[in-house]
């Protein structure tokens, strides 16, 4: 019986190690979302109230690298999900 016990422990621990690192994939992609919503936010600010050449152009960099952080947030959260799945099949939870 005891065998048992720490058997279904240790597929407890797996079950619950694989959600936590399923929910941390989710708040690292929000993450990604609000700096990308900040930067853009930003850009449009730089762009629509400053007037030094400074400014403008650092509002369309960061127009740029908004995109570009929200796709590297995206790309980074599938690659992640698909190890975390393959992980669930290999462990069989």
């Amino acid at each position: 019986m005891g065998k048992k016990l720490h058997e279904r422990r240790e597929r407890d621990d797996m079950q619950l190690a694989l959600l936590r690192t399923s929910l941390a994939n989710r708040r690292t992609l929000l993450t990604y979302c609000n700096a990308s919503i900040a930067m853009c936010l930003t850009g449009v600010g730089f762009l629509k109230l400053m007037e030094h050449a400074v400014y403008t152009a650092l509002g369309s960099v960061l127009l740029v690298l908004s995109p570009l952080t929200l796709g590297l947030g995206l790309y980074d959260f599938f690659l992640t999900r698909k190890l975390i799945q393959k992980e669930k099949e290999d462990a069989r939870v």
